[in-house]
């Protein structure tokens, strides 16, 4: 799905996967963690695919006995929610979570910053499960 238009021969580019991507790949080996969103689908603002926008609670209670499931399939040790929609959401379903600022709307230096200091503490495993906006 692209939300910005812009495409790449590999695959579409999307601004918040993307900083996500580069300093989970920077910190940590790629067999090392399992990314997931807290909403499966990519929310969109109505007539235009190519945006995001934060998912609706009710899009977000859709989901847990799929994220149960996610997570029985992964040996999980840790889980990280980026953004407090998703730690809301975790913690309602009785799932321990760390937490760190979503990097949408200019957050972005300090999700590097929380996520680096949560995997300096000793993490080893992380699951990203957040919505698609701050």
């Amino acid at each position: 799905m692209l939300s910005n238009g812009k495409c790449i021969p590999e695959g579409s580019l999307e601004p918040t996967a993307t900083i996500v991507w580069n300093r989970m790949l920077g910190l940590m080996d790629s067999h090392d963690f399992v990314l997931r969103n807290s909403f499966a689908c990519h929310p969109h603002h109505e007539g235009d695919m190519l945006t995001n926008r934060t998912p609706a609670e009710e899009e977000i209670e859709t989901g847990p006995d799929t994220l149960h499931t996610f997570l029985k399939a992964f040996p999980v040790r840790e889980v990280v929610a980026v953004g407090r929609k998703c730690e809301g959401a975790l913690k309602a379903l009785g799932i321990n979570c760390e937490s760190v600022r979503h990097p949408a709307n200019g957050g972005a230096n300090k999700f590097r910053e929380g996520i680096e200091q949560i995997l300096r503490s000793g993490m080893r495993c992380a699951v990203r499960l957040e919505p698609c906006a701050a």
